[in-house]
């Protein structure tokens, strides 16, 4: 009896070992929900579940709250989704916003860059795509660039103003085509 059960016990630790080592993590979509009242993109507790999106994630930004956010450290994540239904203002301090392969799109709210040669957004393997709302880009005088986009760019809606800011195309790979979209409102 005590073999078999030993024998059970080792073939339930190797599965439990073998799937846990194997198994791999999806993409989570994380709303901004304020609940830290501080407006801080770096407070956990302003997040859906109180963990900040990191690398794997979209951060979302929906109707779940229409509080204002302040990107006060650098990010890096896997997409920034801007709903439609978002009214709120998001404020880029002077920092650097990393973006995946899963875009930076807006249809809503504002977005107001940071200022300084350090404050950028830099979209790796994914497209900037605004259909609504107001976005002014990171403003970097004296810096190579304020935007990178690996991919497409695209404006059909909203305002998009860029004063003191660069929009660089980075492409790393022949995959890398790179096409510009405009039918909404260009400024700076």
């Amino acid at each position: 009896m005590f073999i078999k059960s030993t024998k059970t016990s080792l073939l339930l630790i190797t599965c439990a070992v073998f799937f846990g080592v194997t198994s791999t993590a999806s993409a989570a979509n994380i709303s901004w929900d304020n609940g830290g009242l501080d407006n801080l993109w770096s407070n956990d507790t302003n997040w859906v579940g109180n963990v900040e999106p990191g690398t794997a994630d979209v951060a979302t930004f929906d109707n779940t709250t229409s509080s204002n956010a302040t990107i006060d450290t650098n990010v890096s994540v896997l997409g920034i989704n801007v709903s439609s239904t978002y009214n709120g203002t998001i404020t880029q301090a002077t920092s650097v916003v990393t973006i995946g392969s899963s875009d930076f799109t807006m249809a809503s709210g504002t977005w107001i860059g940071g200022t300084g040669s350090s404050s950028k957004i830099d979209t790796n393997d994914g497209s900037f795509t605004l259909s609504g709302g107001y976005f002014s880009a990171p403003s970097s005088t004296g810096a190579a660039s304020s935007i990178d986009v690996e991919r497409n760019l695209t404006i059909s809606g909203g305002i998009f103003s860029a004063t003191n800011a660069t929009t660089t195309f980075d492409a790393s790979s022949a995959s890398d085509d790179s096409t510009i979209s405009c039918s909404g409102t260009l400024k700076g």
